[in-house]
């Protein structure tokens, strides 16, 4: 009838006869293509179920490293205040301690910096007011008083004399002076 057969025979020694058995291929390769349809589904799910897992693993393993990114971004834009929550001693927390050593670091040589900037200001404004001798000044100006007295002009002597406290009060002082007091 057209369906493909397997035929087995024998020959019987005694009789002569030939024994036939026909079995239709589609029964012997029923169970055959059954078991490798199930195994390619459970391969397909064993492959999803892997790529899943695989999926969850890489971010698991890769989110501290992504803050970490993150975090060094923020100080790159000058955010110093950033610490890597360190949760373990695995390679991330190794690498997330050090950025936060790091961090610390950079804060503490930027506060120094600005410490030695302010000291090089304050050495610079005694140096400029060191530099004006405030005795040969006064001195000068006692002499243009003096003068001005001599020749009967006091208010030029006044102007010189008031001239003289002037400067001592403005090289005398290198703090801040209240505005009633300037």
């Amino acid at each position: 009838d057209g369906e493909q057969v397997l035929v087995i025979y024998n020959t019987s020694d005694k009789t002569g006869w030939k024994l036939l058995i026909t079995v239709p291929r589609e029964h012997l390769v029923r169970d055959a293509l059954r078991n490798r349809s199930l195994t390619s589904v459970a391969g397909g799910v064993a492959v999803a179920l892997t790529l899943a897992v695989s999926l969850v693993l890489i971010y698991a393993l890769t989110r501290p490293l992504r803050v970490l990114v993150r975090l060094m971004r923020e100080v790159q834009n000058g955010n110093m205040d950033v610490v890597f929550p360190v949760l373990r001693p695995d390679e991330a927390g190794l690498i997330g301690g050090a950025f936060n050593r790091m961090v610390d670091r950079i804060r503490e040589l930027i506060d120094d910096i600005y410490r030695a900037e302010q000291r090089k200001k304050q050495a610079q404004l005694e140096a400029l007011q060191n530099q004006i001798n405030p005795h040969f000044i006064h001195n000068t100006l006692e002499s243009i008083r003096m003068t001005a007295e001599i020749h009967a002009a006091p208010e030029v002597g006044d102007m010189a004399h008031l001239l003289g406290r002037l400067i001592r009060y403005g090289v005398g002082s290198a703090e801040t002076v209240p505005l009633r007091e300037e």
